[in-house]
């Protein structure tokens, strides 16, 4: 094998665990997705059946595309359909305990094809995401990730502060850290406590890492701890990704989520309080089981109180093996696409007022793309900017902390468009 083409779909450990399997395939060429190669990976989600079909249309591309290539699945396809993985005209399927020894078990090594075992030691991107955790016990009732990521696994401590090491060296200025689960970090290292903010301490009392940024945490995970962390250190993001999923008690309950929409409220305005300039983002569901007009606009007055800076919107999901797969109450396809319309419209809305916020003050930008002095970039806050690189000179000068060595801030202007 010559060249391959690989394509991720889902979350961030599934793009770090793609980037893994990149960088061990490093002898070969590297090509785009549905173009001619000799073998074609498809690392999968099951979070919802649009990303299962998003999967099996990869593999039909990889079949048009190269005749006679090396097919080979892996990721959190479902369970029951692995059993018939050939059918869909896939060679090889390895699940999430195997995907590790993917490259190995191709025989890939013995044909000058094994690279780097770590993806990041050659990247040049601005941010990183970085595994430290992987596994969910938690169970939502709509939620099949459990099936297939297994129990809460933590990194040590030292192995993830040595791979941040190796990231900051060549210039990778801010690291995401993910997991399936990221509140639970830990609590198998230590007998059930959650090590979250210690690792933390130790990545940035260690390390030379410009900005740190957590993935995603659920509600009771957001300590008090945690918030005294984020006041006192100005390298960590101002922003977190808290799950609502939905603004109903009736609904959450039902979801299986272990807090209130008055205690996600409560954290929200606790979180405000310390760190005045936070973003917060979130997932909501639109058309869970069950879920009444009532329950609907519940959920919409929610998001508006809590002033979300930017809502990502999911229409249920039946995932096969779940409680809420055999739930009374389906909602018809048609009602969740207008109720999912109607929460992205809203939290558009919120997005352009929580930016708006930030119009005429100085803030810090991570470049992340730059094109003929045009550039982009996210705040601390998780708010895009797009601006004009300016002369050094200038008397307000635009620069930004990222790309090269530029460390200057950048004055945030209404856009006209």
């Amino acid at each position: 094998m010559k060249t391959y083409a690989l394509a991720t779909l889902g979350c961030k450990v599934n793009q770090y665990e793609g980037d893994q399997i990149k960088a061990q395939l490093a002898g070969l060429t590297n090509v785009p997705f549905g173009q001619a190669a000799d073998l074609y990976i498809v690392n999968t989600c099951s979070v919802t059946a649009e990303a299962e079909a998003k999967a099996r249309q990869l593999i039909n591309r990889a079949r048009r595309a190269g005749p006679g290539a090396l097919i080979v699945l892996t990721g959190c396809w479902p369970g029951e359909q692995t059993k018939r993985f050939k059918s869909l005209g896939v060679d090889m399927f390895f699940d999430n305990a195997s995907k590790a020894d993917l490259v190995k078990s191709l025989l890939v090594n013995g044909s000058g094809g094994r690279g780097d075992a770590n993806p990041r030691l050659k990247t040049s991107r601005t941010r990183a995401f970085l595994k430290v955790q992987d596994g969910c016990d938690r169970f939502c009732s709509y939620c099949s990730i459990p099936l297939f990521r297994g129990k809460p696994a933590s990194r040590p401590i030292g192995d993830v502060v040595a791979e941040v090491t190796a990231l900051v060296k060549v210039g990778v200025p801010e690291i995401v850290l993910t997991g399936i689960h990221l509140g639970k970090y830990g609590v198998d290292l230590a007998g059930g406590r959650n090590l979250l903010v210690d690792l933390m301490k130790a990545i940035l009392s260690r390390t030379t890492l410009a900005r740190l940024r957590l993935s995603s945490i659920e509600p009771r995970e957001v300590t008090d701890g945690l918030i005294d962390l984020m006041a006192g250190e100005a390298g960590i993001a101002r922003h977190l990704h808290i799950p609502l999923q939905s603004g109903s008690d009736k609904i959450l309950s039902s979801m299986n989520r272990d807090y209130t929409a008055g205690e996600f409220l409560s954290l929200v305005n606790k979180l405000r309080r310390r760190l005045p300039d936070i973003g917060l983002t979130t997932d909501v569901i639109a058309g869970f089981p069950g879920e009444s007009d009532d329950d609907f606009l519940s959920t919409a007055a929610t998001i508006k109180e809590a002033a979300f800076s930017r809502l990502h919107v999911f229409k249920y999901s039946a995932r096969p093996g779940t409680a809420a797969a055999t739930f009374p109450g389906q909602i018809s396809p048609a009602v969740k696409k207008a109720r999912a319309v109607a929460l992205k419209e809203l939290g558009a809305v919120l997005a352009a007022d929580f930016a708006a916020g930030f119009v005429g003050r100085p803030v810090s930008v991570l470049v992340e793309r730059q094109s003929r002095g045009q550039r982009s970039g996210l705040t601390s806050q998780y708010v895009r900017v797009k601006f004009e690189q300016a002369p050094k000179k200038s008397d307000n000068p635009i620069h930004a902390v990222g790309i090269k060595t530029e460390t200057d801030v950048l004055i945030v202007r209404k856009s006209n468009g």
